[in-house]
């Protein structure tokens, strides 16, 4: 039986994804990272269709059997990282530690990444992220000024300095 086009493919993967922010996230960084449903190998180990009982067709990844896969497939150390993080985002163990995978990331795969976890924490848009948190007094970021005034023994130490 032919393929489905990519379109088509990617189409019946978002539809069967939908709703679900975070199966949603794991196709929207395999989309774009536009790498692994160009492969045929992929495509046919991993990806299964059903054109008779679903128009428009309907497609899904067996994320369970992505380590399995990847044991054998050539492949950079990046594009085996983005799909354990895409398994992992479909809620598949990726074997292998989350500081790994995103250790050996570019810059590009990076930021796919990012787009997709942002996909997750929103639920797929329906919550806003809040703003950064913004220390009160010195307004960075990351600080430790006001922490020390607002915690036990170490706020009275910096009482007690400034005496």
């Amino acid at each position: 039986m032919p393929t489905l086009a990519l379109n088509a493919l990617v189409a019946g993967l978002e539809a069967t994804a939908a709703s679900t922010p975070t199966d949603e996230a794991a196709v929207a960084l395999l989309v774009a990272h536009d790498h692994w449903l160009h492969r045929p190998d992929f495509v046919d180990c991993l990806v299964m269709t059903d054109r008779e009982r679903c128009s428009p067709p309907v497609a899904w990844i067996y994320w369970h059997e992505v380590p399995a896969f990847l044991a054998d497939a050539p492949c950079s150390s990046s594009e085996a990282a983005v799909l354990r993080i895409a398994a992992s985002l479909a809620g598949h163990d990726p074997q292998r530690p989350l500081a790994e995978l995103l250790s050996g990331l570019d810059d590009t795969n990076a930021a796919h990444v990012a787009d997709a976890l942002a996909h997750v924490l929103t639920r797929g848009g329906r919550r806003p992220l809040p703003p950064p948190w913004k220390c009160p007094d010195c307004g960075r970021t990351y600080c430790v000024c006001s922490r020390r005034r607002t915690t036990g023994a170490s706020a009275r130490a910096v009482e007690g300095a400034g005496r």
